[in-house]
């Protein structure tokens, strides 16, 4: 885990999903399907199904599944995904809650 501050945001920290993070995982995800986000970004759904196999499988699979928290809340979520598929090159997955788009977050998670 680290910690990055951001002047304009406060602290920041990136965790690897885990199931410790789920509740605050599946807000996040009801809040980009509340928001119409599925049109944009849509490597999965964005369920509490969806949100506990992702949690499981980056705890014991090769793909990249990371969060940046503020507190308890994800205010982004990243993932190089496509190893456990068996590409030698995997996939960039980007997406900031719309609470706080606008701020950075993208920019942070590609570092």
């Amino acid at each position: 885990m680290s910690q990055r501050a951001l002047s304009e945001t406060g602290y920041i920290r990136y965790v690897e999903l885990s199931v410790n993070a789920l509740h605050a995982f599946t807000s996040f995800l009801e809040a980009l399907a509340a928001k119409g986000d599925a049109e944009f970004f849509h490597p999965h759904a964005f369920d509490a199904e969806t949100a506990r196999s992702i949690a499981a499988r980056s705890e014991t699979g090769n793909d990249e599944y990371w969060l940046a928290m503020r507190g308890d809340d994800v205010v982004a979520y990243g993932m190089l995904r496509g190893w456990d598929e068996g590409f030698d090159v995997p996939s960039l997955g980007l997406a900031v809650a719309p609470a706080h788009r606008g701020q950075g977050f993208a920019r942070e998670m590609m570092k």
